[in-house]
């Protein structure tokens, strides 16, 4: 079920990376989604952004979650701004980070276009 409010949806998406949820993500996404992160300088599509980002990230963290999100909504887009936090599972360090996320609204429910994850610059 993809959520109705922005926020539904920034919590759902943190639920599905610590339970490492890569069908409920995908479900929150635009098939033809365009996104940047840390692991990939650019994916096209959500094959490649599972692929090449989410499976390499999200198999080596764990507590993800999203602090202090600002939404801006402008009738069927939206976009998230927002910081997040993890740990890494190799040596439990915290790994920190910012996110750009573009929501596009069909039938009153959320899907990404756009993200962009990655680690906070040193």
């Amino acid at each position: 079920m993809v959520p109705a409010m922005p926020l539904a949806w920034l919590d759902a998406f943190a639920s599905a990376v610590r339970n490492r949820d890569y069908t409920a993500a995908r479900a929150l996404f635009c098939p033809d989604v365009r996104a940047f992160g840390t692991a990939i300088p650019v994916a096209n599509g959500i094959e490649q952004l599972e692929t090449a980002q989410w499976r390499p990230i999200w198999d080596t963290t764990y507590g993800f979650t999203f602090q202090a999100p600002q939404i801006i909504e402008a009738g069927s887009l939206c976009v998230i701004i927002a910081q997040w936090s993890s740990r890494r599972t190799s040596d439990d360090s915290p790994r920190y980070g910012r996110a750009t996320i573009l929501l596009m609204r069909v039938d009153n429910r959320w899907f990404a276009l756009h993200t962009h994850l990655s680690l906070e610059p040193t």
